[in-house]
């Protein structure tokens, strides 16, 4: 940087600081008397000794939002260069910006065309659109970690029930990102409700010979009840098998990947008894095809309902005054619960019966499944019949 002295057509004279070239372009200031430039020469070089070009190329408000930034980041622990990398590694251009109920809806779509079963499908429904009905007005890429954390909290769901839909919401802002309509997933950091002991219900010996008995009577329950309750499939497993996957003769269930939650592909033994029964209550002319059909979650409630329990809260009532829920509420996930408890107090075979449910890990197995039965009750489980 130099003073030059110019000396002007009319007479006049001025004295020029050149700043040198910034952002490729020369940069000039005149001023009327050599005293100011250098006053003005003296400031640009103590800024550029303290901040570098950034002190000579930056207008004032700049230098004021800059160096207010530069003090909100000393705050919070983080330099400049952390910020800058911070933003380059994670932001991305958002598409258009969408209210939270419209990609709901686009996200359920997804799934639909996707091949998700009716069953999900619908408590995405039920999940999403409770968090949208609690927000709205908002926009995707706006909903914050704490927004989340208080409609998860304010809605009397137990722990079992948040943990569900909290897995929804989790899935929604991932594919979220992927659509560009977020940057980042607001729910990654919340926990997950730590579940008690009563969070597990099963059935009694009693209770699963009740089902049993009644799936000879109605033929196209009894693959569903014994592929849950003796091979302890999931739910959702089991609706999208086809018969084809089940081989009798070997008493293997093949899962495939796109079929299992964990898109893991994996084989489940049958035990002796659940291949009597199927022999019993399905004959071989009829193995063919989907195992539950159309209109499963139907036919489903309608035959638990038949043998005496109450299922759904929302029929609850009605149902004890038909039937008088003899049984009383149907347990959450009962046939998948019932299985895992029974096999662990025969076997005591973490390994095999982790394998067997796909698990990743043996923790779910010790804090839900362990002393839930007793060796008797085990015993007579397996022992059932046709």
């Amino acid at each position: 940087m130099i003073i030059r002295r110019r000396v002007h057509s009319s007479g006049s004279v001025s004295w020029q600081l050149d700043y040198g070239l910034v952002n490729g372009r020369r940069k000039m200031i005149s001023f009327e008397s050599r005293e100011a430039a250098e006053t003005a020469l003296r400031v640009a070089g103590g800024a550029k000794k303290r901040l570098g070009m950034l002190g000579v190329m930056a207008s004032p408000a700049e230098m004021g939002e800059f160096l207010m930034l530069k003090e909100r980041l000393n705050a919070s622990g983080a330099s400049l260069l952390e910020a800058v990398e911070f933003y380059t590694a994670h932001a991305r251009r958002l598409s258009d910006p969408l209210l939270l109920p419209a990609a709901v809806m686009r996200f359920r779509q997804a799934k639909e065309d996707a091949g998700c079963s009716v069953r999900y499908h619908r408590q995405l429904g039920v999940s999403l659109g409770s968090l949208a009905r609690w927000l709205p007005l908002r926009l995707v890429h706006e909903v914050k970690r704490d927004e989340v954390e208080a409609w998860l909290r304010a809605s009397g769901w137990g722990p079992k029930t948040r943990n569900n839909y909290l897995g929804d919401v989790r899935a929604f802002f991932a594919w979220a990102m992927r659509e560009g309509l977020c940057t980042m997933n607001p729910t990654l950091q919340i926990e997950k409700s730590r579940m008690g002991d009563d969070e597990i219900a099963t059935l009694t010996v009693g209770q699963c010979e009740l089902l049993l008995r009644g799936a000879l009577k109605q033929r196209t329950m009894m693959g569903f009840v014994v592929l849950g309750l003796f091979g302890g499939l999931r739910p959702a497993e089991i609706q999208r098998l086809d018969w084809s996957a089940v081989d009798l003769h070997e008493r293997t269930v093949v899962i495939a990947g796109a079929k299992a939650k964990t898109r893991r592909r994996r084989v489940v033994d049958l035990s002796v008894n659940a291949v009597a029964w199927l022999r019993a209550g399905v004959p071989a002319s009829q193995r063919a095809g989907l195992i539950c059909g159309t209109f499963w979650d139907a036919r489903w409630r309608m035959f638990r309902r038949s043998l005496g329990w109450a299922v759904g809260s929302c029929e609850k009532g009605m149902t004890e005054r038909k039937v008088k829920a003899v049984q009383g509420d149907w347990p959450h996930n009962a046939l998948r619960h019932t299985y895992a408890s029974m096999h662990h107090a025969l076997h005591q075979d973490e390994a095999k019966l982790q394998a067997q449910m796909g698990h990743e890990s043996a923790t779910m197995l010790h804090r839900h499944y362990r002393a839930l039965k007793t060796r008797k009750e085990a015993e007579r489980f397996w022992a059932l019949k046709p």
